[in-house]
């Protein structure tokens, strides 16, 4: 019987043994098999030994050939084989028997043909012969078993498939009693015929590989290689339109997550991808190829891997979150004109930038660090300024640039650095240092000339290697150049807790008052910074420069939510200097900040601009000459928790203005201060309020009273100014107050009437002690006094004589009726503070 085979089952081993001449014929003997029974596509190792017959001093030739012949039988004559013509080379381990130069031991591996069936009496022959016919056969003593090899499996799968998709393999030979032994990528294994893999990842791609045993046997069959495909990025192919949002744009027909490779491709694309206010955008590694692009716009795209833009990538109304568990890089030229609006950091690892980035919204270092290797610049315009996010766990580190936009950059502009390591000399491209008239002053609260007399706090500040203190401010004149412009700075940002101590002398012309600034690169809540302090009042003092006079400007106050001009708030902008008050008897003072006064708020222009909305009654007036076209306001406000005295949290200061064409105008406190703003509780139904007003001039002019808000003043009040001189009184709701004055200061000359209700008796307003009722034949008095005021009341001719003395108090009535004669009557109030007379006709 005859193998099936479908390859040759005959091999030539040829053995090259050293040799000087030529052998007749070999003897073949002892022959060994490696095993009894071996599978179909094994190793079957044969050992035998060879021996010259003809001449024993004549050593092996080079080129004697050996052939193994396979065959079915019992090991005799009459088994059956057939020629081989493969020669295969013997392993150069064979060679003669030591000391022996005619026999040798030969080793042989014989492979059994991957189809030879199954059979209990295989039989190998082993022939040598040399080129010339005369060598000898040797047939096996024994015979040995062959297992049949499985048959190879069929193999299919449903590869290629995306990335966290399901990979199913599938393999069958059509046999039982098998196992299927799989091997694949990155150590996988299994021995389940028809394995399913869940959530298949990139790095699952590769060779699978799978091999059937025999249950029995232990014959595995030839082994069958697949290659399977996982992609681990989701191709955009914007079959359908360019919205990002849409599964049907990507290849994986579902809309990327953090998890998953983007790769945008840089041909063949009708559609480019836009991701707009919609869905958040979110991906692991973001490829955009050549001529590819992206547009993010007004959403937000987050990333957890690598960036590797070599397209477009339009960011520019974006905000971009990088959120990886590794350090992440942004690389140099990553965005459209190296700028997005927003950046957070969520990588507890770190973001760093490899090149320019331009922000002109926020960085938020939510959770981690980002190392700015001083490519970050926050940019300024005059829509907003950019800032650093102080609410997360994290830091910028590394230098920053931050640009401040100025219009106009006329004059004077208080400054503040948003730097540890700022100096005079970052201001030299946009101040003269060297100009005769210093361009550059600090502010010492204590400053004395050398005799100890005191002096303004104004000191000139124009060293370049001079530091820009932490919380502290400088006046900075930009000059006369009233075009807009951008100032910009770079340094080490100013992070978390920050104290300045303040030592106060009231000295003469500082009054306790300090020039502070902003130490953050962001904006801060002047609302939080008091309580975090010590002996701190509540107000904050900001300056404005002239239109037309670079050397001067004025001040506005703010305090408890009020504004003495209405055009600021509790917001205050990054790099913005202002001053600050030393409450009254303390001569050590602590100004205190951390990251929660910091705000992520861009309505704020360097010179505070913003609105507040409050429900309190407000009442803000203005004093200014008229032949200018600027006025000086203050506020009155009423609420209940407060007082008519000076309180340090609800009322602001006088700060005086530093333009001699700008007056200063200021109401007086019940203990005698000077406020710009000034808080006292709401009159009841029946009360008439008469505030005190003071205006100081530089100059002589005709001024102007007049009234600019009116807030939450209903029930038909009634709000007059009242010139007690000049004995008018002007209701401002309708008029506005014009007189001339002189170069001076004016204490109680003029005062703001208020009432919920009409004012029945003009006496009222200028604060008479009485008022005289119309009736020509008797003479009627109302008592005008103060709740706990009291007097003596004398009615007399007009010639002295006294008809009648009354002691008086509050508010009575009397009527005097002993008049005789019709005549001119003398009515005058006498007390310790004050005398006050008038004059009365009557007719009999």
């Amino acid at each position: 019987m005859y193998l099936k085979l479908h390859r040759t089952l005959y091999f030539l081993f040829t053995l090259f043994l050293f040799s000087v001449g030529t052998m007749a014929a070999q003897s073949i003997e002892s022959i060994e098999l490696s095993n009894t029974n071996i599978c179909a596509g094994e190793e079957l190792t044969i050992t035998f030994e060879v021996e010259n017959k003809q001449q024993a001093a004549i050593q092996f030739t080079t080129n004697t050939i050996y052939t193994l012949e396979l065959g079915i039988g019992q090991g005799n004559k009459n088994d059956q084989f057939i020629p081989s013509n493969i020669e295969v080379e013997v392993q150069s381990e064979n060679a003669p028997l030591p000391g022996n130069k005619e026999r040798a031991t030969i080793i042989l591996a014989f492979l059994i043909p991957d189809e030879t069936s199954a059979q209990t009496n295989y039989v190998i022959r082993i022939s040598s012969q040399n080129p010339v016919a005369g060598g000898t056969k040797k047939e096996l003593s024994g015979i040995f078993e062959v297992f049949a090899k499985p048959a190879t499996p069929v193999l299919s799968n449903n590869a290629p498939i995306c990335s966290r998709e399901t990979l199913t393999l599938s393999a069958d030979n059509g046999e039982t009693n098998v196992t299927y032994n799989w091997t694949g990528p990155n150590g996988y294994q299994s021995s389940v015929q028809n394995p399913v893999i869940s959530n298949a990842t990139a790095n699952m791609s590769g060779d699978y590989k799978v091999v059937v045993i025999n249950d029995v046997t232990g014959c595995r069959s030839t082994t069958v290689t697949q290659t399977i495909l996982v992609k681990g990025d989701n191709i955009w192919n914007g079959s359908i339109d360019s919205n990002w949002n849409n599964a049907d744009n990507w290849d994986c027909v579902r809309i990327p997550d953090i998890n998953e490779n983007v790769r945008i491709p840089g041909n063949g694309i009708t559609n480019y991808p836009v991701l707009d206010s919609d869905i958040t955008g979110r991906c692991k590694d973001l490829v955009i190829e050549n001529q590819a692009s992206l547009l993010v716009r007004n959403n937000n795209l987050e990333i957890s891997g690598v960036i590797n833009s070599k397209g477009s990538f339009d960011a520019g109304l974006a905000t971009i979150v990088m959120q990886g568990s590794v350090n992440q890089i942004i690389p140099a030229s990553t965005f459209l004109n190296n700028r997005i609006e927003n950046l957070l950091v969520n990588n507890s690892s770190g973001v760093s930038l490899a090149g320019i980035l331009e922000v002109t919204g926020s960085v938020l270092t939510e959770n981690g660090n980002l190392n700015s290797a001083g490519y970050l610049t926050l940019i300024s315009n005059a829509i907003q300024t950019a800032l650093i996010d102080g609410s997360g766990s994290g830091e910028v580190t590394g230098n920053v640039t931050m640009q401040r936009y100025l219009d106009p950059s006329f004059g004077y502009k208080y400054f503040g650095s948003p730097f540890s390591n700022s100096t005079i000399g970052d201001f030299s491209g946009y101040i003269d240092l060297s100009s005769a008239f210093s361009s550059v002053y600090n502010y010492n609260e204590a400053r004395e000339d050398a005799n100890n007399n005191d002096l303004s706090g104004w000191s000139p500040y124009t060293d370049a290697t001079s530091g820009l203190n932490v919380l502290e401010g400088y006046a900075f004149n930009l000059g006369a150049n009233a075009t807009a412009i951008t100032v910009e700075l770079t340094g080490m940002v100013n992070n978390g807790p920050l104290s300045r101590t303040l030592t106060t002398t009231n000295g003469r012309f500082t009054k306790g008052f300090h020039l502070v600034s902003n130490p953050y690169p962001s904006p801060i809540d002047w609302n939080l910074v008091p309580a975090l302090s010590t002996n701190i009042d509540g107000a904050a003092y900001f300056f404005r420069a002239d239109a037309s006079d670079e050397f001067g400007g004025s001040y506005t106050s703010f305090v408890a939510d009020i504004s003495s001009s209405g055009g600021s708030g509790s917001i205050i902008p990054s790099m913005q200097g202002f001053f600050v008050h030393a409450s009254e008897g303390s001569t050590s003072s602590f100004l205190n900040m951390d990251n929660s006064v910091r705000k992520t708020d861009f309505a704020q222009e360097f010179y505070k601009n913003q609105e507040i909305t409050n429900n309190r009654t407000l009442v803000r007036i203005s004093a200014g000459f008229e032949d200018e076209n600027f006025q000086d306001p203050l506020v009155i406000y009423f609420d209940n928790f407060t007082s008519p005295d000076f309180e340090k949290n609800s009322d602001a200061l006088k700060l005086y203005n530093s333009n001699s064409s700008l007056p200063n105008f200021y109401s007086i406190t019940s203990d005698g201060q000077e406020a710009s703003i000034n808080g006292m509780p709401k009159p009841e139904a029946q009360e008439n309020k008469r505030i005190p007003l003071g205006i100081k001039t530089e100059r002589s002019g005709i001024i102007t009273f007049q009234l600019e808000d009116l807030e939450n003043f209903s029930g038909g009040g009634n709000l007059f100014l009242i010139d007690q001189e000049r004995r008018v009184s002007i209701d401002l709701q309708n008029e506005a107050y014009h007189l001339p004055l002189e170069k001076g200061e004016y204490k109680n000359r003029f005062f703001l009437a208020f009432s919920p209700n009409e004012f029945g008796d003009p006496s009222i307003l200028f604060d008479d002690a009485f008022s005289l009722k119309n009736n020509s034949e008797e003479i009627g008095i109302r008592m005008n006094l103060k709740e706990t005021e009291s007097g003596q009341l004398r009615i007399s001719t007009i010639t002295g004589q006294l008809l009648k003395l009354i002691q008086v108090t509050a508010n009575e009535e009397i009527s005097f009726h002993e008049i005789k004669t019709s005549g001119v009557y003398l009515v005058t109030f006498i007390s310790n503070d004050r005398q006050f007379s008038k004059k009365v006709i009557v007719r009999k």
